[in-house]
């Protein structure tokens, strides 16, 4: 019983994994394309974006890869996911886009 539980824990862990590369790289490259142009706008504009985005950081950390409720700080899941908010994102691009 011991052994099913480790293997399954280790498939688990490799699905969340995969579930991970896989909404970086149908999400995240819209998210990065032209970040230097529009994330430059009002706040309040970009206020669904970035809702969205920790929407999608919630399903995948807390629902796939830790199993954990919705009471993650929003800090913590950026942390976790190895990524950085839309704004931070923002100011990186446009020094990766100067130098």
């Amino acid at each position: 019983m011991d052994n099913l539980y480790k293997k399954l824990m280790t498939y688990i862990g490799i699905c969340g994994s995969i579930l991970r590369d896989i909404c970086f790289a149908f999400v995240h490259c819209h998210i990065l394309y032209g970040i230097e142009i529009y994330a430059n706008t009002a706040s309040v504009h970009l206020n669904r974006l970035i809702i969205s985005n920790n929407k999608l950081l919630h399903v995948l950390l807390l629902h796939v890869v830790q199993n954990k409720h919705y009471t993650y700080r929003v800090k913590d899941l950026y942390k976790n996911c190895n990524t950085i908010p839309n704004t931070d994102l923002h100011s990186l691009q446009l020094l990766v886009f100067c130098s």
